[in-house]
């Protein structure tokens, strides 16, 4: 089970972010999705149970947790046909820095 979620989560936010990028924006991104929607999930789920008094509520919390990954997924841009070891910043033309004081 742990394979078949980090395997795939592993590549996809590889190819979201360029090399210069990709560590720092891999960490952010799986870092922000813990404390957003897995921290609190013990206590939504606590609190949804006690207020109903049955576990169908944590389920549909569960649902909708799964929803927004999917439209997350759906919206986020393919990169399918793209170079992921490609260093953008060797195409584009860097501004020279001039020291104000020489």
């Amino acid at each position: 089970m742990t394979a078949a979620m980090f395997g795939p989560q592993a590549a996809y936010f590889a190819e979201l972010f360029p090399p210069q990028r990709r560590f720092a924006g891999f960490a952010f991104a799986r870092e922000l999705g813990s404390l957003l929607s897995g921290g609190p999930a013990p206590f939504v789920a606590t609190a949804l149970v006690a207020a109903y008094g049955t576990w169908w509520p944590v389920a549909c919390y569960a649902m909708f947790l799964s929803a927004c990954t999917v439209v997350a997924i759906w919206i986020g841009p393919e990169t399918y046909q793209e170079n992921i070891a490609a260093d953008a910043s060797e195409q584009a033309e860097l501004p020279t820095a001039i020291p104000a004081r020489a």
